[in-house]
């Protein structure tokens, strides 16, 4: 108990030993003046987080609008796709002895389930694009090639 008045003492005699003043008039003014600052300064700083959020959502909002100009440019391929599709089969069909091959047939059944099925989730026009691509590849190369057996390799 004695250690603990003299560890008390010391800080009193400790904190005696200081000098006494009276701090400057302006500090009061210069510590409101920084202080406003630094408020500003946060400010500014959510400011901009929020415009840059709103310029984000934005974007996102513009850029999945049905009518986009990027989107624009995917649907008029996959329409463009299609009409090359319809050209490609009736060409095939036109085509004497094309009838009978099976495997071709197969092919352009798988792809026509995995476009059918596509179109039944809603996929995406890059999605669909890719599958009418496939399709035309597969009936270019059955119209352009002699050989009647031809099959699609999928990796």
């Amino acid at each position: 108990m004695h250690a603990e008045r003299s560890s008390s003492n010391t800080g009193q005699v400790f904190f005696g030993l200081l000098p006494e003043f009276d701090p400057d008039p302006a500090l009061w003014g210069r510590i409101r003046l920084l202080d406003l600052r630094h408020v500003r300064r946060r400010r500014y700083i959510r400011l901009g987080m929020l415009g840059g959020a709103c310029a984000a959502l934005l974007l996102l909002v513009g850029l999945g609008l049905p009518g986009s100009s990027w989107q624009a440019g995917v649907a008029v391929e996959l329409a463009s796709s299609q009409l090359t599709s319809r050209q490609l089969q009736e060409r095939l069909a036109s085509l004497p002895g094309r009838h009978d091959d099976f495997r071709a047939s197969s092919d352009l059944r798988v792809i026509d389930a995995e476009l059918q099925a596509a179109y039944d989730r809603n996929a995406t026009d890059v999605e669909l694009k890719a599958l009418w691509k496939l399709r035309n590849e597969v009936l270019r190369s059955l119209a352009a090639d002699g050989h009647p057996v031809q099959s699609l390799t999928r990796i």
